[in-house]
């Protein structure tokens, strides 16, 4: 359906964006949206007209929506931004509260003029020969991976506005799925536009950020820049503070239970040693018995012969005692020595 969106054919309704507009079609727009089901079943004056002005939205992100409630998806291409946007980019400086370097737009150039371009560490603010801002690709402000990430934000905003469900959870997912493996400062300007972007209470959006804090809290509120930065956004600090402290609180309770099972296991293993201890003193101790016993024996009781003795092993008692018996080795008479 998409070639449908691209030429307008059979459209029976108008958005405009800017100097952008779309021929659009009712039957596709209104049974995903709510919001234009609604007013375009209603008596006021967009659905009688069948025209609607979004001017307040970027006509980027109408034409990204668009394409969503035609094909399914939406793709993300790279976006100029007037010069004079660069106050929403610059900020993301101001609520972290970092500085900003700007050069000053009435400094002398050293011919009495005033510089023609005024810089700053987010990009470069000039002008073309006739005086008009230039354009800057927003992909050369931030990384793509960075940009990608915003612009999901803008599409879960835009699913949330106009009441597009399926257009809020595909945002959502690839949202989620986008963010890196650990945190870096860098991606503060997300938690910006959520903030900016999504109502307080929508966790949708939040919660695979907190998650993202979790995975290296201890380290990251050692740092002052990130205990600083979390402190502008209260209701995100105390959702992380809760459940840091909470995997805080399981982690000792694990490590409390891996204590207790090592100790059981010490013990047991004391008491191996201390029953083998036992076992070796007993066995000193019949050896001892027998040496006496061997060493005081000269003849066989029965044969009157020089003692020439077998020893043989009787039995083995659970206190581990010993007992021996000694043959004569000429007549095999039994000679007990325990």
């Amino acid at each position: 359906m998409s070639s449908l969106l691209e030429s307008g054919k059979y459209s029976d309704f108008t958005i405009k964006c800017g100097s952008k507009q779309w021929k659009v079609h009712r039957a596709i727009i209104c049974p995903q949206s709510k919001f234009f089901e609604t007013l375009c079943d209603s008596d006021f004056k967009e659905a009688k007209s069948a025209e609607i002005n979004l001017s307040d939205e970027a006509p980027s992100d109408i034409q990204a929506m668009l394409e969503f409630l035609y094909t399914g998806q939406y793709s993300i291409a790279p976006l100029e931004l007037p010069e004079e946007d660069f106050g929403e980019t610059n900020s993301i400086k101001e609520t972290l509260g970092t500085s900003s370097q700007t050069a000053d737009n009435s400094g002398d150039d050293g011919n009495g003029e005033g510089s023609e371009s005024e810089s700053n560490e987010l990009g470069q603010r000039s002008v073309n020969d006739h005086g008009e801002p230039t354009t800057t690709p927003l992909s050369q402000l931030m990384s793509g991976d960075m940009l990608r990430e915003r612009l999901h934000i803008v599409m879960y905003a835009l699913g949330d506005k106009f009441m597009i469900e399926k257009l809020k959870t595909e945002a959502a997912q690839t949202f989620k799925e986008g963010l890196p493996d650990e945190w870096t400062s860098d991606q503060w300007c997300l938690v910006i536009d959520i903030d900016q972007k999504t109502a307080s209470t929508d966790q949708v959006l939040r919660a695979p950020i907190i998650e993202l804090w979790l995975q290296n809290g201890i380290e990251l509120l050692k740092t002052e820049e990130f205990r600083e930065n979390i402190a502008k956004f209260p209701d995100m600090e105390l959702q992380f503070l809760r459940k840091h402290a909470t995997d805080l609180s399981s982690t000792i309770s694990a490590l409390g239970k891996t204590v207790e099972a090592q100790a059981g296991t010490i013990d047991s293993h004391s008491g191996i040693v201390g029953a083998l201890s036992n076992r070796r003193d007993n066995l000193k101790k019949s050896l001892k018995q027998l040496a006496v016993a061997v060493n005081g024996l000269d003849g066989c009781r029965h044969c009157d012969n020089q003692f020439y003795g077998l020893l043989e092993e009787k039995t083995v008692f659970a206190d581990d005692n010993v007992i021996y018996t000694l043959r004569c080795r000429g007549c095999r008479t039994k000679h007990p020595l325990v």
